[in-house]
């Protein structure tokens, strides 16, 4: 990805920073708060934790994510009062 980058691009590389053994675990927390950094950090991008939300919302709502081979999208239900995701990829 290069050029601008959007909230979407940062959030997919943040993503991406987290592949381990072809799953991607990821939280509320930390897609309002170290996406958030991870974009000041690396790109000097300014948006804030609800920005990173919705394009989080909009990435999960197809289920899959082709730029990361994402193919299914399961959510955590452990009895936590915060929202966890488990990312499986090819």
């Amino acid at each position: 990805m290069t050029g601008k980058k959007t909230a979407r691009d940062i959030l997919i590389e943040f993503l991406a920073s987290k592949k381990y053994d072809n799953i991607i675990k990821i939280s509320s927390h930390e897609i309002e708060e170290d996406v958030r950094k991870y974009g000041r950090h690396m790109y000097n991008k300014l948006h804030n934790g609800s920005t990173y939300s919705r394009a989080w919302r909009k990435l999960k709502e197809s289920g899959n994510i082709p730029e990361l081979d994402v193919i299914k999208i399961l959510t955590i239900n452990d009895g936590s009062s915060e929202n966890r995701w488990v990312l499986k990829t090819l």
